[in-house]
């Protein structure tokens, strides 16, 4: 494995942490804080109840999405010199 694709490995994995990071300090911070006020506030239709909360959770659904590809390629790449090489 060269430098390049240790350092893409580290970078998928580190960005998949910080995601999931991001992922829990929105739910604990956010979303409950939102929900509660929901609670209280019965003028809120259900629907918004529902998909505040799930939008709030997009941008680290995304995050997670996008840093998996780094370390996927990482390991597909050496599957690929694993083949041409044995």
């Amino acid at each position: 494995m060269a430098w390049q694709d240790a350092a893409l490995a580290l970078a998928g994995v580190i960005g998949s942490s910080v995601a999931v990071f991001h992922g829990v300090l929105t739910q604990r911070l956010m979303v409950r804080a939102v929900e509660a006020l929901f609670v209280a506030d019965r003028r809120i239709a259900a629907p918004i109840r529902r998909l505040v909360p799930l939008l709030l959770q997009f941008s680290t659904f995304n995050w997670l999405l996008a840093t998996n590809p780094a370390a996927e390629a990482t390991f597909a790449n050496q599957t690929l010199e694993n083949v041409r090489c044995g």
